[in-house]
């Protein structure tokens, strides 16, 4: 049923109700007292509220064969809105373990008119955990959280999106621009100006439009007493150089680093998926570190840099924290 039909059945439901009620209908129109209208739509709240499912299963599908179900969960609140929630889990119902995403909050009469169009709104869910799916591997949520903790929000560390709040509605924003999250967009970021060298020949690149602030710096362009701090922002990966910046370059459009899915450790289970996401940020890519050059936690300065790595290492921002002003 199409949105528009939804409502005009929602109206007619409506007026059902009203003539029930004790509303007289001369022609088109209902005459309801004031008293009346607020006893029906009560009555009309309490017959939602016990309409709203736990949770919905879209399972059988293909993503089943990697042992995982998506869910969409219902939760109502003590004000009489829903919040709401997909869940990515084991076949259990519900799934033991499990990774949820964003939380909503719809209101009882909102979710009557999606629960009419099910099947429309639960297939665009499916097709967009289908395609992230390939690239998200649920072995790997601490570490895609980590992306959008480091690319998001107040506390992001370097590049910083303006659009969206997580990884996964950049990746909805690729799938609405592209069609699918294939491909590679390696000679784009070349002609873009970026040194072919600075490109992982096992990953590929996608470049969607939209972007955020460019938060790297080269050491050259900072002064040798500048305090630089060894944070891991990502499990696994090495730690970031990180120095306080407060303006930052912008740019217009984001880069989606994806590679292979690989063990960890040789004891690690098979992987579930051939690709992750590596990465995604704002502006060019530039060569990531392949190890610690200091212990995570120190705190060193741009000369001891220079010093190691050369005047042109990058550098990651972190925001100076906003002060009160009295």
């Amino acid at each position: 049923m199409s949105s528009m039909e939804s409502m005009r059945q929602s109206r007619r439901d409506s007026d059902v109700n009203l003539e029930r009620g004790g509303a007289e209908r001369q022609g088109e129109m209902l005459i309801v007292t004031p008293e009346q209208k607020e006893r029906i739509h009560a009555e009309m709240e309490a017959e939602l509220n016990t309409a709203i499912p736990e949770y919905i299963t879209l399972s059988g599908r293909d993503f089943s064969r990697q042992g995982s179900a998506m869910f969409r969960r219902f939760e109502m609140l003590s004000d009489g809105k829903v919040k709401t929630w997909l869940e990515y889990g084991d076949q259990d119902t519900p799934p033991k373990k499990s990774v949820h995403s964003e939380e909503e909050v719809w209101s009882l009469r909102d979710t009557q008119h999606r629960m009419y169009e099910y099947e429309r709104w639960v297939k665009g869910d499916f097709d967009l955990f289908k395609q992230t799916g390939e690239i998200l591997p649920l072995e790997s949520a601490d570490y895609i959280k980590s992306i959008s903790a480091k690319h998001w929000g107040e506390g992001a560390i370097g590049s910083k999106f303006s659009e969206g709040n997580t990884l996964r509605d950049l990746l909805e924003t690729a799938i609405k621009q592209r069609g699918n999250l294939e491909g590679d967009d390696r000679n784009m970021l070349i002609e873009k100006g970026v040194d072919p060298s600075a490109l992982m020949q096992e990953c590929r690149y996608l470049v969607v439009k939209g972007g955020g602030e460019v938060g790297i710096v080269k050491a050259e362009d900072l002064s040798d007493d500048t305090e630089v701090k060894v944070i891991r922002t990502k499990p696994g990966n090495p730690c970031s150089l990180v120095v306080e910046g407060e303006k930052f370059p912008t740019a217009d459009f984001g880069v989606i680093v994806i590679g292979p899915n690989e063990k960890a450790k040789p004891e690690d289970s098979e992987p579930s998926t051939k690709e992750m996401v590596w990465t995604a940020h704002p502006g060019l890519p530039i060569r990531p570190a392949k190890d610690d050059s200091w212990p995570e936690g120190s705190t060193i300065t741009v000369a001891d840099v220079k010093s190691k790595l050369g005047s042109g290492a990058y550098l990651q921002f972190s925001r100076a924290e906003k002060k009160e002003v009295r």
